[in-house]
C-alpha cells in the first residue's frame, strides 16, 4: 500500500487490513477501522477540510498501488451531505466525530428508488455497504462530522451512481477527492 499518512496508527491499520484480507471479513475490518477512527492522533487539519461546493471533503489517507483498497477521511459540513448513491465496491465506515444520518434506499421493481430507514452514525459506530447498496448521508447537526471510510477499490476507479428519487433518474456520482 502507498502510505500518505505515515503515522503509527495508520501503519498498524494497514497491517491489520493485510492480515485480515480485504473484503473477507467486514466485521473484523470494522473493528480495525474503529481503533484508528477513535485514536485520532494521526488526523491532520487537512483531513477536516470541507469542499464548500460539494458539502463534504473526501481525503485520501492511503491506497494500494493497484487501487484495490483505499482509506478516506470524509468531513461533512453542517446541514449538508451526499445524495442517494451506491459505491460500486464493498465499504466499511466508522464515525469519528459528530453525527451523520444515513438513509437507506431500495430499488423499485419498475425503476427508481424508495426511501428506507434512517440511522445515526456517531463516534465508533460502524456501517457496511455492498457494491449495489444505496444510501444518502446528511449531517443534520450544527457542527462538522467526520468518518473513516475503507473501500475495496478506490472510488475513482469504480462506476458509481447518483440517484434522484424525485425525477427517477440515475447519473454518474463523481466526488472530488483531495
Amino acid at each position: 500500500m502507498e502510505t500518505i499518512a505515515h503515522h503509527p496508527v495508520v501503519a498498524c491499520l494497514q497491517a491489520e487490513i493485510r492480515a485480515i484480507g480485504p473484503g473477507r471479513d467486514l466485521p473484523a475490518l470494522g473493528r480495525a477501522l474503529r481503533r484508528a477512527a477513535l485514536d485520532q492522533a494521526w488526523v491532520t487539519p487537512r483531513h477536516r477540510e470541507i469542499d464548500a461546493e460539494q458539502g463534504f471533503g473526501s481525503h485520501l489517507v492511503f491506497e494500494e498501488g493497484n487501487h484495490d483498497l483505499a482509506l478516506f477521511v470524509v468531513s461533512w459540513a453542517p446541514g449538508r451531505g451526499a445524495p442517494p448513491h451506491d459505491h460500486g465496491t464493498w465499504g466499511v465506515v466508522c464515525g469519528m466525530t459528530g453525527f451523520e444520518t444515513n438513509t437507506t434506499w431500495t430499488r423499485r421493481p419498475g425503476g427508481g428508488i424508495e426511501r428506507g430507514g434512517d440511522y445515526v452514525v456517531g463516534p465508533g459506530d460502524l456501517v457496511t455497504v455492498g457494491p449495489e447498496d444505496i444510501h444518502s448521508v446528511t449531517n443534520l447537526t450544527d457542527r462538522p462530522a467526520t468518518s473513516l471510510h475503507l473501500y475495496g477499490r478506490h472510488l475513482d476507479h469504480v462506476a458509481r451512481n447518483r440517484f434522484d428519487p424525485a425525477a427517477g433518474t440515475v447519473s454518474p456520482f463523481i466526488v472530488r477527492i483531495r
